[in-house]
C-alpha cells in the first residue's frame, strides 16, 4: 500500500509537470471558459469542481504519460463557445424571462438582506406591471386551478412594499408577514395602501414574509430612519400558520453577527447566482414536483370553481390553545412581542397586534373532515392580556363577511389558488383595523 501511494505521489508530482506556454494558454482558457457559467450560477458547485477536476487530471495524466496535450485545443472549441453562449442567455433571460420564470412579483425581487443574511429585503425601486397566480396554483402544477391576475407591484428605496407619497411623517407602521405585504394581490388594493389612499392615514408597510422576529428585527433596523407623526401605530399582523413554527433567534441588535464589506458583498453575489434563470429551469425539468403538488387539497367552491387549500396550514389549524403553548418556540414568540412592546413604548407608539385567520378554519365547511381550532388565535390573547398590548382577533370577523360574499355573489376572501387574501379579503381587514385604530385612539 505504502508503495502504490509513493508512486502515485511521483506519477502526479507538480514539480515534474511543465508545460509550453501554448499548452499554459489553452489550458487556463479552458478553465476560465469552464469558470464563466460557474460564477453567474448556471453551473452548481457538484458540477462545476469534478469537471474542473477533470481537466486538471486530464492534462496530468496525458503529459506524464509523455503524450501531447493535443486534445486541449478541441476541448477548448467546444467549452468557449458553449460557455460564451450559455452565459449570454442566461444573463439575458434574467429581465426577459422573469414572468416565465416566477409565478409572482415576490420571487422576482426578493434577495437576502447583505448585512445579515437571515433577513430579506425587495429589489429598490421596483415598478412593476404583469400577471401572477396563486402560490397553490403553482405548487399544484395544474394550469386549470390558475387564477390569473394582473399586478402591479412597487418598492421604496429601502425594498420595502410602498407606492411614492408626499407623506414627511407617518401614523401608522404596518409590520407582519406575505399577507400584511399583500402577497398575490395589486399594490393599490392592499390594505396598508388603501388606508392611506382611502382613510388618509399615513402608513408605511414594513411588512416582508418571515417569522415574528425577522419581523422585529426589520423593525429595529429600520425604525430610526421613519419619520412618526403625532401617536402613532404599529398594526402587527400575526399569522399561526408559519409564525409559530419559523425560525427565531437573538432580539438584540448587538447580538447580531452583521457582515462586515466583503461578506455582506458576497451575499450579493450568492444571492445574484442563485438567479440563474438556465439553473432554475434545469431544477424544474430534473426535480419532482409531486410532494409540493401533495400539499394541496382541492375542494369545490362552487359547482364551476375549485378553492385550493395548504395542508401544512390546515393541520396547524388544528391544534388546540395547549398544544400551542407546548410548542417549542411558544416562548419565543412571546419574548418577541415583548421586545416589539419595549421597543414601541420607547417610541411612543402604540402596538396593535393583530391575528391573522385560517383559510381552512374560515371556509371549515368546505373541509368537513375537519376539527378545527381557535387555539392559536387564544394563545396570542392571553398573550396580549399579559402584557397589556391591543388585540384584534380577524377569524370571527371574516368568518362572517366570508358567508355574506358567497351569498351575495359567490365570491372569496382569498385568492382560491392562493394562500392569501385577495382584494375583498383586504378589504375586510381594512375595516376592521380601521375600527380597531379609531376605538384606540378613544
Amino acid at each position: 500500500m505504502l508503495t502504490v501511494s509513493k508512486n502515485w505521489k511521483k506519477y502526479l508530482d507538480y514539480r515534474e509537470f511543465i508545460m509550453s506556454q501554448k499548452e499554459k494558454g489553452l489550458f487556463f482558457l479552458c478553465c476560465l471558459a469552464l469558470l464563466l457559467p460557474y460564477a453567474i450560477g448556471i453551473l452548481a458547485d457538484a458540477i462545476f469542481f469534478p469537471l474542473l477536476a477533470g481537466i486538471v487530471l486530464g492534462s496530468l495524466i496525458s503529459y506524464r504519460q509523455k503524450k501531447s496535450l493535443q486534445w486541449l485545443p478541441y476541448l477548448l472549441l467546444v467549452l468557449l463557445p458553449s460557455s460564451l453562449m450559455l452565459t449570454g442567455v442566461d444573463l439575458w433571460a434574467r429581465k426577459s424571462l422573469q414572468s416565465v420564470l416566477y409565478y409572482r412579483p415576490h420571487e422576482m425581487f426578493i434577495h437576502r438582506f447583505p448585512r445579515y443574511a437571515k433577513l430579506s429585503r425587495y429589489k429598490p425601486l421596483v415598478e412593476y406591471k404583469g400577471n401572477a397566480i396563486g402560490d397553490m396554483a403553482a405548487m399544484s402544477g395544474n394550469p386549470i386551478y390558475h387564477q390569473k391576475r394582473e399586478i402591479v407591484f412597487l418598492t421604496d428605496k429601502h425594498g420595502f412594499r410602498n407606492s411614492p407619497s408626499p407623506e414627511k411623517k407617518f401614523t401608522v407602521i404596518a409590520l407582519g408577514d406575505s399577507y400584511t405585504m399583500g402577497s398575490g394581490t395589486t399594490q393599490d388594493k392592499i390594505w396598508p395602501e388603501r388606508l392611506k389612499s382611502e382613510h388618509k392615514i399615513a402608513t408605511y408597510n414594513l411588512a416582508l414574509p418571515g417569522s415574528p422576529w425577522h419581523q422585529f428585527l426589520d423593525l429595529s433596523i429600520e425604525i430610526d430612519r421613519i419619520p412618526l407623526d403625532f401617536s402613532p401605530t404599529l398594526v402587527w399582523t400575526i399569522f399561526g400558520g408559519n409564525d409559530l413554527d419559523d425560525r427565531y433567534g437573538p432580539l438584540e441588535l448587538k447580538e447580531i453577527p452583521w457582515n462586515n464589506t466583503w461578506k455582506s458583498a458576497f451575499v450579493s453575489y450568492s444571492s445574484f447566482r442563485k438567479r440563474s434563470p438556465i439553473a432554475q429551469i434545469c431544477d424544474r425539468l430534473f426535480s419532482s414536483s409531486s410532494s409540493a403538488s401533495q400539499k394541496v387539497i382541492i375542494s369545490d367552491f362552487t359547482e364551476q370553481e375549485k378553492i385550493l387549500f395548504y395542508l401544512p396550514y390546515i393541520e396547524r389549524a388544528e391544534r388546540t390553545f395547549p398544544q400551542c403553548q407546548e410548542h417549542p418556540d411558544y416562548l419565543s414568540l412571546i419574548k418577541t412581542i415583548q421586545a416589539a412592546k419595549k421597543l414601541t413604548q420607547k417610541h411612543g407608539i402604540d402596538l396593535l397586534i393583530v391575528n391573522v385567520p385560517y383559510k381552512s378554519e374560515v371556509y371549515s365547511h368546505l373541509l368537513p373532515q375537519r376539527k378545527f381550532s381557535p387555539g392559536f388565535a387564544q394563545a396570542l390573547q392571553e398573550i396580549t392580556q399579559k402584557e397589556k398590548i391591543s388585540f384584534l382577533d380577524l377569524t370571527p370577523i371574516f368568518q362572517k363577511k366570508a358567508q355574506e360574499a358567497y351569498k351575495k355573489d359567490k365570491n372569496c376572501l382569498w385568492w382560491r389558488d392562493d394562500t392569501h387574501w385577495n382584494e375583498k379579503g383586504h378589504e375586510v381587514a381594512l375595516e376592521a383595523i380601521v375600527e380597531s385604530l379609531a376605538l384606540g385612539k378613544e
